[in-house]
């Protein structure tokens, strides 16, 4: 990986040098801290794409469901792999969980639902 990052590197400062666009001097540091913020298009671009960002990690989070065997994210509109349990609905990501779960539901469901013995989650006792 390090090999092509400087391989990269060289490639944009070979392109860089044949176009001629490397500033031959710096420019002062007065004129950089007198500029200000401004409003421009990398800064609507930054907000924009922040957005879509969110959207879809909005989207991910709202048509995901958690296969109750193996944990994996599936997306429940797609997966053709359900079943139904005391009045719910459990995606699965392949036909091997979904038959793991119609083995011993009860052990999967209790799990899916975020408790453990009957404790929540996270307030698991240490083993002694």
């Amino acid at each position: 990986m390090l090999g092509s990052m400087i391989v990269a590197a060289l490639a944009v400062d070979a392109l860089f040098s044949a176009l001629g666009v490397i500033p031959e001097t710096r420019p002062s540091i007065e004129s950089i801290t007198d500029r200000g913020i401004t409003f421009n298009y990398t800064a609507v671009l930054k907000i924009l794409f922040t957005l879509v960002g969110a959207a879809l990690v909005y989207l991910t989070v709202w048509r995901g469901a958690k296969d109750p065997v193996c944990r994996m994210r599936v997306d429940r509109f797609v997966t053709p792999y359900r079943a139904a349990f005391e009045g719910r609905t459990y995606y699965f990501c392949s036909s091997g969980c979904k038959e793991e779960f119609e083995t011993k539901p009860e052990h999967y469901a209790k799990h899916a639902h975020g408790t453990r013995g009957g404790r929540p989650r996270g307030l698991l006792r240490a083993r002694t």
